[in-house]
């Protein structure tokens, strides 16, 4: 997403086309599944578009396709787990 751009819920006259919806739901839940798993740094993006996935319009497919556009553009960025750093798994429980 541009940096500044303010996204907005359409109005109430506005309904997205069931075949927009449906790609727009399928192309954020693809997202989402980057995020959680490679790429923490468009969680806000994606969260932020998370939110008009019941009436999308043009305007959030062109802020989805800016974040496909980062992606390819930082394709060289990636979450590497080695043995090598000398720093342990640890977790924490709270549990009573």
């Amino acid at each position: 997403m541009a940096h500044g751009v303010q996204l907005v819920k359409a109005g109430p006259a506005y309904d997205a086309n069931p075949e927009l919806r449906h790609m727009y739901q399928s192309i954020i839940g693809t997202l989402l599944y980057l995020m959680l798993g490679t790429h923490p740094d468009i969680s806000f993006a994606v969260t932020k578009l998370s939110q008009f996935m019941s009436n999308p319009t043009s305007e959030h497919m062109a802020a989805v396709k800016h974040i496909f556009c980062y992606l390819n553009g930082h394709r060289h960025l990636v979450i590497r787990y080695d043995g090598l750093s000398g720093s342990g798994l640890i977790g924490y429980v709270d549990s009573n």
